[in-house]
């Protein structure tokens, strides 16, 4: 795999699956188990992806600047 864009791939795969949970919970939470929660779940989850993914693009670098910078660095 070409290194370049390794970590926009493991980003996609760490963000989807997690999106997909929170949507899921949270269109759960407010309206239960209908007839529609899987196209709720659905769309909501279509919604979230490309936010959770930018939202991980940018917050996995300045985790790993604060993980260097702990006195407990393994």
């Amino acid at each position: 795999m070409n290194k370049k864009y390794y970590r926009f791939i493991l980003t996609f795969f760490v963000s989807a699956p997690f999106s997909a949970l929170m949507s899921f919970v949270g269109v759960v939470r407010s309206g239960g188990f209908t007839d529609e929660t899987f196209s709720r779940w659905f769309l909501t989850w279509l919604i979230m992806l490309p936010i959770a993914y930018i939202a991980a693009l940018a917050i996995v670098p300045l985790a790993k600047l604060i993980r260097d910078k702990l006195p407990w660095r393994m």
